[in-house]
């Protein structure tokens, strides 16, 4: 079965969301700085599985300087303690007390 093309709709347009190279294209930015950005919660976007999907409603705030209403929250183990094990040290005093 062939697939259709239809033409954008100007509510598709608004409710499009974007990958990263998407994004850094429409922004004029590089991949890495999307990725970045994305990671430390300065753009709102959902993330599928391996992939950022950033929404055009967003995209189009970062261009008009508008500030972010929400920031969203960074994600876990980039340098931040939600996500890091104890020290052996730690474990290594708690096995001993067990003794």
């Amino acid at each position: 079965m062939a697939r259709v093309k239809r033409a954008l709709t100007e509510e598709d347009r608004a409710t499009r969301a974007f990958d990263v190279t998407q994004t850094a294209e429409y922004l004029s930015l590089d991949r890495t700085t999307v990725l970045r950005m994305c990671n430390q919660g300065r753009i709102k976007a959902v993330k599928i599985g391996r992939d950022w999907r950033i929404s055009k409603a967003e995209l189009d705030r970062l261009l008009l300087g508008e500030p972010q209403a929400e920031k969203a929250p960074a994600r876990p183990g980039n340098g931040q303690s939600e996500g890091r094990l104890p020290s052996l040290s730690l474990l290594e005093g708690l096995e001993k007390g067990s003794k």
